[in-house]
């Protein structure tokens, strides 16, 4: 399914995204715990109105970040994610790189993830962490090895390009495939690499990886995060791209 989270429009209400989701042909909507959906109410509120519109839920996007000694709001999380009937939990895994994780802190880490894979399992929820720098899940081996170590079925990761490298993103593919259950695809205003990436015709990233995904026969989400300036009219020129894309590649 395609979708996008909610961080995208955070100046819209839950009632908006639901009916601008809808307009521009999405099929999930990723919801943000950052503004969103802060508690059981507002998840009751945005599951009711997705069900009204026939729009799923791809995840709901927790600002949780593993390490930070507050394992016990891990259970109001998972709580609000089964109110939304989210079947993914977005997580961060940490705030600094992998390489500056000493073996204790790594240790750490994984017991967290497996207390928290525990219960997020009882619910059926999946735990996915997100594929960013200045965390665990900075490189695809760190991302395997912590994967590994947890040793749940239920924590998984997403996976995400920065566009910048794209010989070790599109093997990232490959090697964390089995593992992957949301894709992230960005256009950050603020991130200079990524500018224009979605329709510079001399830089085909997008296309690359949507590629990728095709022949790997992906069939889990792909979520727009973020547009040029949150400006709808971007955001569908976006959403019209990767639909070309995937047209072309599929030979529609």
């Amino acid at each position: 399914m395609i979708g996008y989270t909610t961080v995208t429009f955070r100046s819209m209400s839950i009632a908006e995204n639901v009916k601008f989701a809808k307009s521009c042909g999405m099929e999930c909507i990723e919801w943000g715990g950052d503004v969103h959906v802060t508690d059981i109410e507002s998840a009751k509120l945005a599951r009711t109105e997705c069900e009204n519109e026939g729009l799923k839920i791809s995840a709901y996007g927790s600002y949780y970040t593993l390490g930070q000694g507050n394992i016990s709001e891990w259970s109001n999380i998972v709580a609000i994610a089964s109110e939304l009937s989210a079947p993914v939990i977005r997580v961060w895994l940490g705030k600094k790189g992998s390489d500056k994780y000493t073996q204790s802190e790594f240790c750490e880490l994984v017991a967290e993830g497996k207390k928290m894979a525990d219960e997020a399992r009882v619910l059926n929820i999946i735990i996915a962490s997100e594929c960013h720098q200045n965390t665990y899940n900075d490189t695809t081996d760190s991302a395997i090895k912590f994967i590994k170590a947890v040793d749940a079925d239920n924590f998984r990761t997403y996976y995400q390009s920065r566009y910048l490298d794209m010989p070790t993103d599109l093997h990232k593919i490959d090697k964390l495939f089995e593992y992957v259950d949301n894709t992230h695809i960005s256009f950050s205003e603020v991130t200079y690499n990524q500018r224009g990436i979605f329709r510079r015709k001399d830089k085909l990233a997008l296309e690359k990886v949507i590629n990728k995904l095709i022949d790997k026969e992906y069939k889990g989400n792909i979520i727009f995060e973020f547009c040029e300036k949150h400006d709808k009219k971007n955001f569908l020129k976006d959403v019209a791209r990767l639909k070309e894309c995937m047209s072309v590649r599929k030979g529609e």
